[in-house]
């Protein structure tokens, strides 16, 4: 919110979903293109994140230079190593990094654009949450084009994906998930330095993102069998909201969730139907999670959508 940042507007999003969903797509037997933001939850490691990973680890008494793993955390990490050892040595993960929003706009694009010539082999997961507003270039005083260019790498870098993957035509599978912001601060309402609460509650002026399921739909990836996101807080919205962006995107599913539920619960809205996915109450104590389920239908409909030709 300031040229020389202390306070900014993000999204609550970590990536759990997109994180979660790339490991139950290999599981599917799917190579994954994994575009993730900086800092953001990513595949296998999530698992051991933080302290977490640090409380599996122990300094042996006989050598203080060895670092073993705890037994008692061997049958935990074990499963998920060679998951993700398997990955590594088939190479069936590529996971290609972005900050802004125009670097995910950017490689969204470019990684359509390639799979073009895949056809229906192609699915597009749009689990990002990506932000509504921006500041546009043009807006921006010089102090801050550092961040215009950063939005330009991230459209380009969305751009150059699709393009990359146009080869794969209906093989490829755009799978959505990222969390991007909705909204940017125009350059020019940014005070130079931090806001003072002395001056009062400060008044923001804020952008709209462009729509990129328009052109990633029709120009970057028109083959791809793409799958959106769309997160409300109101029940009552949600499958209305869905439906309007499948009519006017002209994709094949948007994932609908809720904010206070989507961890065990979302409905997948297509042309045809409306299917709930629900965790039941075994599912949440056996910490089973919901990405599983859905990974499962949306393979399964991807399979579908291949085998017609379509």
């Amino acid at each position: 919110m300031e040229h020389n940042t202390v306070r900014f507007v993000d999204n609550f999003s970590a990536g759990t979903r997109g994180a979660s969903s790339v490991e139950y797509f290999v599981e599917q037997g799917y190579a994954v293109l994994f575009v993730y933001r900086n800092n953001s939850i990513r595949p296998y490691i999530r698992h051991f994140s933080g302290a977490t990973f640090l409380d599996c680890l122990q300094v042996s008494a006989d050598n203080p230079d060895t670092i073993s793993v705890k037994p008692e955390v061997v049958p935990k990490l074990r499963p998920i190593l060679d998951r993700y050892a398997r990955v590594k040595r088939d190479s069936l993960l590529l996971s290609v990094e972005f900050t802004t929003l125009a670097e995910y706009l950017w490689l969204l694009r470019t990684v359509c654009e390639s799979l073009q010539d895949e056809g229906n082999r192609v699915l597009l997961y749009l689990a990002a949450a990506v932000a509504d507003f921006y500041i546009p270039a043009d807006q921006m005083v010089s102090t801050c084009v550092e961040s215009a260019i950063h939005l330009a790498e991230y459209l380009w870098l969305l751009r150059t994906v699709c393009e990359s993957l146009q080869d794969g035509g209906n093989r490829v599978l755009l799978y959505l998930a990222a969390a991007v912001a909705d909204f940017y601060i125009p350059a020019d309402q940014m005070p130079e330095h931090k806001m003072q609460s002395g001056d009062g509650p400060p008044v923001i002026s804020l952008q709209l993102v462009p729509k990129m399921l328009s052109p990633l739909t029709s120009v970057w990836s028109p083959r791809a069998f793409v799958v959106s996101f769309k997160l409300e807080t109101d029940p009552n919205i949600l499958v209305k909201k869905a439906r309007a962006a499948l009519d006017k995107y002209h994709h094949k599913l948007v994932i609908g969730n809720l904010l206070h539920t989507r961890k065990h619960q979302v409905i997948l809205v297509s042309a045809e139907a409306e299917v709930p996915i629900t965790l039941s109450e075994e599912d949440k104590a056996s910490g089973v999670e919901i990405e599983k389920y859905l990974v499962q239908e949306v393979t399964r409909r991807h399979e579908a959508f291949r085998s017609d030709g379509k």
